[in-house]
């Protein structure tokens, strides 16, 4: 398990978050049910973990709502400005939104809904999966919403990046690249197992690289949150990494002390790990 201590992120980093949440509560929103996404989900448990490896900070933010149904969504959105032709971009206490809507509302097969007045799709596989093991976050002005976790946030950037792949974007490679740092970080406190020790050497018995338990140990919790629906992941991702790829792949190395090598071995591992698994 990857430690997370949210007493360590800045207040700055939340404020933007706390004034649209609670635009949001005025409007009828219960404040458990957002959950934070996106490049500030990234900074806040970059904050959290309290890792050496810093990706660069953003304004952008990204507010996943659970809800029943699109319509309930449409009455919260009705009054908002919307912001772009997205059909899920607004305005909310005059900061840039993307608000996205999941739950009992998405088609159960593919995951895939289509918001009101927008002309684009939006792919919320496994919002719900990594919202049910999300964790609480505490806003200024008393409000907390979820956040989630280290693997969680890997699963929807995985997600993310098999959306992308056949259009030839591959920016989401960049952070799950920093992920990887982090989590390769001997600083952060990262609570690995015997057991998990055990499964890796029954793999790869004397090759086997112990800098790469943490990369293994990540792909582990990634498949407990997913479940048996990794599967059609899986699939949807390229069988193997191009050059081009693990170019903006290695674009997310922010940090000069991490060897490329490790962090491409790391890579190799977690993929081989998601597609079969330790026993």
């Amino acid at each position: 398990m990857f430690t997370l201590d949210f007493e360590r992120v800045p207040s700055q980093l939340l404020t933007d978050v706390a004034l649209a949440v609670e635009k949001l509560v005025g409007l009828g929103v219960s404040a458990n049910e957002l959950m934070l996404v996106g490049a500030h989900c990234r900074d806040v448990l970059q904050a959290a973990g309290g890792f050496n490896a810093h990706g660069t900070a953003t304004s952008d933010l990204d507010l996943a709502l659970y809800s029943d149904s699109l319509e309930s969504y449409s009455r919260i959105v009705f009054g908002l400005q919307r912001s772009g032709k997205s059909g899920i971009r607004f305005r909310i206490s005059s900061v840039p939104v993307d608000f996205i809507p999941f739950g009992g509302l998405e088609n159960t097969i593919q995951q895939v809904l289509r918001p009101p007045s927008g002309p684009d799709e939006i792919n919320v596989r496994f919002y719900t999966e990594v919202f049910k093991h999300s964790r609480k976050l505490d806003l200024p002005y008393s409000h907390s919403i979820q956040i989630p976790t280290i693997e969680g946030y890997v699963l929807l950037k995985l997600q993310a990046f098999a959306d992308r792949v056949g259009h030839h974007q591959y920016k989401d490679l960049e952070d799950l690249a920093l992920v990887l740092q982090w989590v390769g970080d001997t600083s952060a406190s990262i609570m690995i197992d015997e057991q998990l020790l055990m499964r890796a050497y029954a793999r790869y018995g004397e090759d086997l690289d112990i800098a790469l338990l943490p990369a293994l140990h990540l792909s582990e919790l990634v498949h407990e949150i997913a479940g048996s629906r990794l599967n059609s992941l899986l699939s949807d991702l390229p069988g193997t990494t191009s050059s081009h790829m693990r170019k903006v792949f290695l674009q997310g190395r922010v940090s000069d002390s991490t060897p490329v090598s490790f962090l491409e071995s790391s890579w190799d591992a977690f993929l081989a790990c998601l597609r079969t698994p330790l026993q």
